[in-house]
């Protein structure tokens, strides 16, 4: 996705905790971190989502927040993580399943910070958090 680009997520809705639900036919405009959805084969058949929301969850199920960039971060904005910041593929192998294989070891940081294993979701302008979810898995 180009940067200063908007994503459309529309399915997201029955993931985000009641504050955040928009009315029926209002749109919900907030910043976010969100995964690209690279085919048509990531998405249900009648669904117009362009992505997919990351959110953490807290480990007793309780909560649910949107990771959100930092302050500063320009819509579009790639995230990065140390030592993993090479030009994104062109085209990911969709039977490879990468998603899968690395969701598991998305996770909140003490702080709230969004991790990849240990490594903090980064950008130019700082770290990706979500509010108050520590120790939380990230989906």
């Amino acid at each position: 996705m180009e940067p200063q680009a908007l994503a459309s997520v529309a399915s997201a809705r029955q993931r985000l905790p009641a504050p955040l639900h928009p009315s029926p036919g209002e749109r919900l405009t907030r910043r976010c971190c969100y995964r690209h959805l690279l085919d048509a084969s990531e998405t249900r058949p009648a669904a117009t989502d362009q992505a997919m929301l990351l959110c953490a969850f807290a480990a007793d199920g309780s909560a649910v927040e949107l990771v959100e960039p930092p302050p500063g971060a320009p819509l579009g904005e790639r995230v990065v993580f140390d030592g993993h910041d090479a030009p994104p593929e062109k085209q990911l192998n969709p039977r490879k399943k990468l998603w899968d294989r690395l969701q598991p070891e998305m996770n909140t940081a003490p702080d709230g910070t969004a991790r990849f294993q240990q490594l903090p979701f980064s950008t130019p302008h700082g770290p990706c958090k979500c509010a108050s979810i520590a120790g939380g898995a990230i989906k």
